[in-house]
């Protein structure tokens, strides 16, 4: 995966995330809306604005 597509995807679940959150907040489950918050604090608010995300290396070919 290159770094764009690795930001493409990053942003996709940051957009799934904030939608999820919006949809569970209107329905009156904010003890669900908060858990996203919790799960994804860190990706929402990163320190720095710098994500620290580490690589995965791929699985050799068999």
């Amino acid at each position: 995966m290159t770094s764009d597509e690795a930001m493409a995807l990053i942003e996709a679940a940051l957009d799934y995330c904030k939608h999820r959150r919006k949809l569970l907040t209107n329905a009156d489950r904010d003890d669900d809306a908060l858990a996203i918050d919790h799960e994804f604090e860190e990706w929402l608010h990163p320190q720095g604005g710098v994500l620290p995300l580490m690589p995965c290396p791929r699985p050799e070919e068999a």
